[in-house]
């Protein structure tokens, strides 16, 4: 599904973007992924820009390069339904399985700080609903983060089935986002509840790499 990362301004949002992204191009090769990344937040998601799985990283002045990739994701969607029409699959998945020498590649579209896209393309957000309401079932999947549910709005926050919160700046939020059993947080960066079911889950995000301290060499992991 698509998945959602919420969290106040400084506990870990884009940290655990970095971890997501870091984890799926080390367990799969280029032809398996491709990423596509808005980078609006503190512009630390450029460090992936020489990975080839990186299709492109787009900062909030590149106006048109955000409205070509939500076009060009519109069209491989399309190509996408024709082709598994045609080979009577359910889904991208089940496609793979049985068409493996035309194996079509998993695409992420990771969004990081929703509300600046918002604030800054809200007439895209009809145009990114779509997308994400037609999408998963081909392959084409998004991942957010934003400091509250309601930046998404309702028609886009209720499409994102992976729910996860950090720290928030409301107690009262977390019941909403991740289900019943959520707690207020410590001050731990990148501790959160993940929804599982109608629970919440503890979750405490890994770095994405180690680093070194005092000389000795720190495994963040």
């Amino acid at each position: 599904g698509h998945a959602a990362v919420f969290g106040a301004s400084g506990w870990g949002k884009t940290t655990f973007l970095r971890t997501l992204i870091t984890t799926l191009v080390t367990t799969q090769s280029p032809e398996e992924l491709h990423v596509y990344i808005l980078d609006f937040g503190g512009r630390q998601l450029s460090v992936f820009q020489d990975l080839p799985h990186v299709g492109a990283i787009i900062t909030p002045d590149e106006e048109d390069r955000v409205t070509r990739l939500l076009r060009q994701l519109d069209r491989v969607l399309e190509e996408r339904k024709a082709v598994l029409s045609s080979a009577r699959a359910d889904d991208l998945y089940s496609y793979n399985r049985s068409q493996s020498d035309e194996a079509l590649p998993s695409i992420l579209l990771v969004i990081d700080n929703f509300a600046e896209f918002r604030e800054s393309f809200d007439n895209l957000m009809p145009a990114l609903v779509s997308l994400a309401r037609e999408s998963r079932a081909y392959g084409i999947h998004v991942a957010v983060s934003a400091e509250r549910p309601g930046s998404l709005g309702g028609k886009l926050y209720s499409l994102f089935t992976e729910r996860l919160a950090l720290k928030l700046s409301d107690p009262t939020e977390y019941t909403g986002i991740v289900g019943r059993g959520a707690r207020g947080i410590d001050d731990i960066p990148g501790r959160g509840y993940v929804k599982a079911g109608r629970q919440a889950l503890a979750f405490q995000t890994a770095l994405p790499v180690s680093s070194m301290a005092d000389g000795q060499d720190v495994d963040d992991t």
